[in-house]
Order: C-alpha cells, then sequence, then structure tokens
C-alpha cells in the first residue's frame, strides 16, 4: 500500500468516526435504532451521492452543463454550489428517511 493510498485510508475512517460519533450524540432514537442509524448513515449517504450523480448524468445533463460552466468561470463558490446541486438531494433525503424509518421502528414519533 502506498503512502497516498494509507492517507486516503485514514482521512476516510476520521471522517467516519467523526460523523458516527455526532451521529450517536445528536440521534434521538432509543437504542438499538440509534447505533444502527450512527454506524450505517455515512455509507448510506455515500451511496446515495453516487446514486444521484449518476441519476444526474442520465437525466439531467443541463446539470452536468452548469457544474463544467461553473468550474471554468473561475469561481469555486459557484462551483461546489452546482456540484452540490447535483449530487446531495437524494442522499438527504435517503438519510433522513432512514431516521424516520428508525425512530418509528423505536416508537419514537
Amino acid at each position: 500500500m502506498s503512502f497516498g493510498t494509507a492517507l486516503i485510508s485514514l482521512f476516510v475512517a476520521l471522517l467516519y468516526g467523526i460523523v458516527t460519533t455526532i451521529a450517536w450524540r445528536r440521534a434521538r432514537i432509543r437504542q438499538p435504532g440509534r447505533a444502527i442509524f450512527a454506524i450505517t448513515v455515512l455509507p448510506l449517504f455515500v451511496v446515495a451521492m453516487l446514486a444521484n450523480i449518476a441519476l444526474v448524468l442520465r437525466f439531467a445533463p443541463w446539470l452536468t452543463t452548469a457544474v463544467d460552466q461553473a468550474a471554468r468561470s473561475g469561481s469555486r463558490e459557484l462551483e461546489a454550489a452546482a456540484g452540490l446541486l447535483a449530487a446531495t438531494p437524494l442522499a438527504c433525503l435517503l438519510a433522513w428517511a432512514w431516521y424516520r424509518f428508525l425512530a418509528w421502528l423505536s416508537g419514537e414519533s
């Protein structure tokens, strides 16, 4: 394993640990729903982001054009906003639905 790969792996593990800790402390769900949510929300979010990007590439080519134009304009804020719009709606919706489902299962409404 190269140094770069090890560094990326360390960063991903650190990010996963931070997100899991925050989700564990902030989720207002009884156990075992809290543990399930905290451990699974980040991988679910990442997979949903990738699915969202694939859907945008397939069904909304105008949005990928907007991201490309924002990148060519030199505005990092505009590029970040367009990329965020292209990648996160489905992921946020799925994470929220996962939270609500686990809350419902644990008796929290």
